[in-house]
């Protein structure tokens, strides 16, 4: 995860804590695939006690998705733009690779809590 405004800013999501209201991207990166595409979900904690996080659930935000660049060396890289000027709270980030050529998919789920900072 990296926070900023703008590149000049950009900084580490540190220990899933981040000040709310700043843009957030998710970053991927996957050794291995043939073409693998990035997308996701953003749900707070209260979407995912109602069963938000259970596999066919239709809660939260859904993240466009976008497929993964490949470098000179192999690996894959992709980024997500969380959506902008969330509010303080906990949150449940699902994010899913996947690889139709390969016929394989992956999904990674981080919890994030975004901060009061007045």
């Amino acid at each position: 995860m990296i926070s900023g405004a703008n590149a000049a800013s950009l900084q580490p999501v540190v220990n899933d804590r981040a000040p709310a209201g700043v843009p957030l991207i998710a970053y991927v990166e996957l050794i291995g695939g043939v073409q693998p595409i990035l997308s996701g979900r953003l749900m707070s904690k209260e979407q995912v006690a109602l069963g938000g996080d259970q596999e066919g659930a239709d809660l939260g935000a859904r993240l466009p998705a976008t497929r993964m660049r490949r470098d000179t060396e192999g690996v894959f890289r992709g980024t997500m733009a969380l959506p902008p000027y969330l509010p303080a709270g906990e949150y449940l980030l699902q994010v899913q690779v996947t690889d139709p050529v390969a016929n394989r998919h992956h999904i990674f789920r981080r919890e994030l809590q975004l901060l009061d900072h007045r």
